[in-house]
C-alpha cells in the first residue's frame, strides 16, 4: 500500500480531481429484472416480493464497487485516473437500480405501500439518487474533459451544496438509528459522495479522517447484533419464516406435503403425493365395513379397497424448492400436476386399478347404473362434488403461507447480501483512512 501511494502523489491527484470515495454497493452482474404484476385500476402494481427482489439488486450493483481489488473503489482510493470513466457508469447503474426501488414501492397496492415505504425510507433514496446524478452531470463528467475544472468556483459551490445534501442524509439516518439492510442502499454512494466532495474541496485530512470514522461506527453498529442491525433483521425473518409454515403443522395436506422440511433447517425436500387420490366406488364411505375411514371420507387402508375400486382418479402435486435468479436464493413453490384416470369403463385409459398402499384416498360413492369414463370422473372432479374438495381450503391456505415465508426468504437474502455490503464499506473505509494517515 505504501508504495501505491508513492506512485500517486495525493497532491497531484488533488489537483486533478479525481474521485475519491468509499463507494460500498455490491455484485458483479447485472440481471434482468422481471417485475412481477397485476392490474388494478388500470395502474400496472408490483407485490412486496418485487420491491424486496429490486431492493436486493440493488446491493448487487453497489457491491461492484467494493468487491475487489480491482473495482472502482479500489482503483478511486489508489488515485487510478484512468478509470474514472468506469466510475461514472457504476454511479449511473447505481442510480438506475434506487430508482427501480423507488418506483417498485410506488406501485405496491395500498395495504403494501406504507409498510415498504417507511422501512426503506424513500426520501433518502430519492436524495440520494439525485445528489449522485448532480455529482456525475456537473462534475464528474466535465473532469473527463477538463480535470482541472475543479478550480471553478460554480463547480466548488455544486460540491458544496452535494455535500451538505449527503450530511443531511446521513445524519437522517443516524437519527433514526437506520443500520439495518436497508440502510446499506443509500449509505454507501452517500460516504462516497461525501468523502469524494470533501476531498475535491481539499479540506485538511484529519476532517476527512473524522467523516471516515463516523461512518465506520455506523457500519459497526449495522454488522453488530444491536437491535435493528443487519443479522437482527435476518433473525426476525427467520424465525417469522418458521412461525408462519408452523400454522400449517395441523393441516393434513400440508402434512402429507411434508411442509415441515421447508422450515430453515429442514431438508428442503418435499413429497409428491395423489393431491387428491380419489376412488370410485359402488360403496359410500359409510357403507364400507372392515376399512378405518375417517370423517372426511379417506382412508390409508389402500389394499382393502381393491375389491371395491370401480375408479380412480389421482392427481399428483408436491411441494418443492426453486432457485431465485435475481434474489439468488431458494424459495418454497407448490405444484399440481400429471392427472391419470384409471376406469373399468374405458379400460383402454388404465394400467391398474390397485389403489397405492400407504397412500391416502377418499372414497366417493358413485351410482352403478353409470359408466364412468375419464371424461365423466373430470366433469364430477371439477364441479368440486366429491368429499375431496375438502383439500381446496387447504390448497389455498398453503399457497398464501408459501408466499408469505417466501417473503421472507427475500428478506433472509438480502440482508445477507446487505451484510457483504458493509464489510466491504468497512473495508474501503479503513483501506482510505489508512491512505491518508
Amino acid at each position: 500500500m505504501n508504495n501505491q501511494i508513492k506512485m500517486y502523489k495525493r497532491r497531484e491527484f488533488l489537483s486533478k480531481l479525481v474521485l475519491t470515495s468509499s463507494l460500498g454497493f455490491f455484485s458483479p452482474i447485472l440481471k434482468p429484472i422481471i417485475l412481477s404484476k397485476s392490474f388494478f385500476n388500470g395502474k400496472v402494481l408490483s407485490d412486496p416480493m418485487t420491491a424486496i427482489s429490486i431492493a436486493k439488486m440493488s446491493l448487487d450493483v453497489i457491491s461492484t464497487f467494493s468487491e475487489g481489488k480491482n473495482s472502482a473503489m479500489s482503483a478511486m482510493i489508489q488515485y487510478q485516473v484512468s478509470l474514472l470513466q468506469q466510475v461514472i457508469t457504476q454511479i449511473n447503474q447505481v442510480q438506475d437500480k434506487l430508482l427501480e426501488v423507488e418506483n417498485a414501492i410506488k406501485n405496491l397496492p395500498e395495504e403494501f405501500k406504507e409498510i415498504l415505504e417507511e422501512q426503506f425510507k424513500i426520501e433518502l433514496i430519492v436524495n440520494i439518487r439525485a445528489a449522485a446524478q448532480r455529482y456525475t452531470t456537473n462534475v464528474l463528467i466535465p473532469s473527463l474533459t477538463n480535470p482541472l475544472i475543479i478550480q471553478n468556483e460554480q463547480v466548488k459551490k455544486e460540491i458544496s451544496d452535494i455535500m451538505y445534501i449527503c450530511d443531511q442524509k446521513n445524519t437522517s439516518l443516524q437519527l433514526m438509528n437506520n443500520v439495518g439492510p436497508q440502510a446499506c442502499m443509500i449509505l454507501p454512494l452517500a460516504l462516497s459522495l461525501n468523502i469524494a466532495c470533501r476531498t475535491s474541496l481539499k479540506y485538511p485530512k484529519e476532517v476527512i479522517i473524522s467523516s471516515l470514522n463516523w461512518f465506520m461506527n455506523i457500519v459497526d453498529d449495522m454488522l453488530s447484533d444491536k437491535k435493528g442491525s443487519i443479522s437482527d433483521y435476518i433473525k426476525i425473518a427467520a424465525e417469522k419464516h418458521d412461525t408462519i409454515l408452523s400454522e400449517l403443522d395441523s393441516d393434513r395436506l400440508a402434512n402429507r406435503l411434508e411442509i415441515k422440511n421447508f422450515k430453515l433447517n429442514g431438508n428442503q425436500k418435499g413429497k409428491i403425493i395423489p393431491d387428491p387420490a380419489i376412488v370410485f366406488s359402488y360403496f359410500p364411505p359409510n357403507k364400507i365395513e372392515g376399512i378405518s375411514i375417517d370423517k372426511y371420507g379417506g382412508t390409508t387402508e389402500a389394499q382393502a379397497l381393491k375389491n371395491i375400486t370401480r375408479a380412480i382418479y389421482r392427481k399428483d402435486s408436491n411441494l418443492y424448492s426453486y432457485h431465485d435468479k435475481i434474489l439468488d436464493g431458494f424459495l418454497i413453490g407448490y405444484k399440481r400436476h400429471y392427472t391419470r384416470i384409471y376406469s373399468r369403463d374405458e379400460p383402454i385409459n388404465f394400467t391398474s386399478l390397485s389403489p397405492i398402499p400407504g397412500e391416502y384416498h377418499y372414497i366417493y360413492g358413485i351410482d352403478s347404473s353409470r359408466k364412468y369414463t375419464a371424461s365423466t370422473i373430470i366433469e364430477i372432479i371439477e364441479k368440486g362434488n366429491t368429499n375431496a374438495n375438502v383439500d381446496d381450503v387447504s390448497r389455498a391456505k398453503i399457497n398464501l403461507k408459501i408466499a408469505e415465508a417466501n417473503l421472507e426468504r427475500a428478506k433472509i437474502m438480502f440482508g445477507a447480501q446487505a451484510n457483504i455490503v458493509a464489510l466491504n464499506t468497512k473495508y474501503r473505509i479503513q483501506e482510505y483512512i489508512n491512505i491518508l494517515k
